[in-house]
C-alpha cells in the first residue's frame, strides 16, 4: 500500500480541519490549546490506521501480533489528548456558569 501519498493527503485534510477550527474557535467556545489537542487526536488516530496498512513488522508487534508499536503509541497519544480536550471543555463550561 502506498502509505506516503495517503499520509500526505491525510496531513492536508488535517490542516484543512485545523484551519476551520482555528477560525471558529471563539464561536464554538473551544478551550485554550484545543486546536493543538485536535491535531494530536486526529493525527494519532489516522496514523494508527495508516500503520495498519503499512505492514511494518520490523518495529515490533504487540497483543498477539495485532498492534504495532507505532499504532500503540499513536492510539495512546490520541486517547490522552482526547481526554485532555474533554476535560478542558468541561472545566471551561463549569467556570462560565453564573
Amino acid at each position: 500500500f502506498p502509505s506516503q501519498p495517503a499520509q500526505a493527503l491525510n496531513d492536508l485534510a488535517i490542516a484543512g480541519i485545523l484551519t476551520w477550527l482555528w477560525r471558529r474557535r471563539a464561536r464554538y467556545g473551544l478551550p485554550e490549546g484545543a486546536v493543538i489537542a485536535w491535531y494530536l487526536v486526529l493525527y494519532g488516530t489516522t496514523r494508527a490506521v495508516l500503520e495498519h496498512w503499512r505492514g511494518d513488522v520490523a518495529r515490533g508487534l504487540w497483543f498477539g501480533n495485532a498492534v504495532s508499536t507505532s499504532q500503540l503509541l499513536s492510539g495512546l497519544a490520541a486517547a490522552t489528548w482526547l481526554a485532555m480536550l474533554t476535560w478542558g471543555t468541561v472545566r471551561r463550561r463549569r467556570e462560565a456558569r453564573p
